[in-house]
């Protein structure tokens, strides 16, 4: 009523405290659905890594006894196909659960490794699949290769080997080279495949995110891994051409923290 304005100011007020409250209650509900969102993933991460996976499990396994047994082509096949499906399947499960870990983790511990047995390591881990196809894996390191890594780098280097067997043809080479630079350790991965779109070097990385590779099947999470996991190591990873054809996926972590 006043020419200085009280009334206007008690009215701001309350609607300010009133804003406030409903501010406040907003935040709350927000915090309590966060909470249950991540019980629900929590719950379903539990569930792939134990539920559905013992299952496929047991029912690859009995897939390939069954193999060594049967005498019937037609048969064969049809157990070959059921182990090949649970194959994926495991790879899918496996790939989901390690995603959802990585992501509920602040930061990754780094310790002093040396880099050169974790990736002879990751080859001798990809050797059975490449053998299928023929395709020799060469490593080429000269010396000990020290970088501030956690022991889950080794799912970077399985994952690019196994990428590379796979989308490369048969009777071709992969070939690894470990080399020192100033930045630290650089790992390339060489396939002769058909090669990456431009368009597509950056996409490959994200997650559930595929490309084009004829009949090879994939879970769309093994790269997302890959960038989620050297990221983590305040490392880069990157995909070039290779001159003579295919792909080089190169992967710099650093050599100290």
């Amino acid at each position: 009523k006043d020419a200085s304005g009280n009334i206007i100011d008690y009215v701001s007020t309350q609607h300010d405290i009133t804003a406030r409250k409903n501010a406040e209650k907003a935040l709350k509900q927000y915090a309590v659905d966060l909470e249950e969102s991540n019980n629900m993933k929590d719950l379903f991460t539990d569930i792939m890594r134990h539920d559905l996976l013992n299952p496929a499990n047991v029912a690859r396994t009995m897939a390939e006894l069954a193999l060594h047994e049967v005498e019937d082509p037609n048969i064969e096949g049809l157990l070959k196909t059921i182990f090949d499906v649970n194959e994926r399947m495991i790879e899918l499960i496996e790939n989901a659960s390690l995603f959802a870990s990585l992501n509920d983790q602040k930061k990754i511990t780094l310790e002093q490794v040396d880099l050169t047995p974790i990736i002879k390591r990751a080859i001798r881990d990809v050797t059975s699949l490449a053998e299928k196809k023929n395709v020799p894996l060469v490593l080429r390191v000269e010396e000990e290769y020290f970088a501030a890594a956690n022991p889950v780098i080794s799912q970077v280097f399985y994952n690019l080997l196994s990428n590379a067997v796979k989308y490369s043809p048969s009777e071709s080479t992969i070939t690894v080279d470990v080399e020192g630079r100033d930045a630290g350790i650089l790992v390339s991965v060489s396939d002769t495949g058909i090669g990456i779109l431009d368009s597509d070097k950056t996409a490959i990385f994200e997650r559930f995110k595929r490309v084009e590779k004829g009949s090879v099947e994939g879970t769309g999470l093994g790269l997302a891994i890959v960038k989620r996991i050297v990221d983590g190591h305040s490392g880069q990873v990157w995909v070039e051409d290779n001159p003579g054809g295919g792909s080089v996926f190169k992967v710099l972590i650093p050599a100290s923290q």
